[in-house]
């Protein structure tokens, strides 16, 4: 059976999904390959990449890039963008 610290080990050398979220989510790296985001980040095999990518997000890494580009194009801000004023419109108890 394997300690909890080399689990904790394991898991720090797993390559960066956050990165590869905020790359993708960014327009300004639209022109960007998924590939090279993926390998930027420190994957090495695209189907740990993809497998990993869609448990955490439900999505693939093409619908990911797709719905956030969608959405910033309707509303004009990012879904950050967007939470931030929503939860701080809902502190304020304004709409």
């Amino acid at each position: 059976m394997k300690k909890n610290s080399d689990i904790d080990s394991w898991e720090e050398l797993e390559p960066d999904l956050e990165s590869v979220l905020d790359t993708l989510s960014d327009p300004d790296q639209a022109d960007k390959r998924i590939t090279d985001i993926a390998f930027d980040a420190g994957y090495i095999d695209l189907k740990q990449f993809n497998r990993r990518f869609r448990k955490a997000t439900d999505m693939c890494p093409m619908e990911y890039r797709a719905f956030h580009t969608q959405f910033q194009r309707v509303t004009g801000m990012t879904v950050d963008e967007y939470k931030q004023k929503r939860n701080g419109n809902g502190q304020n108890g304004s709409v």
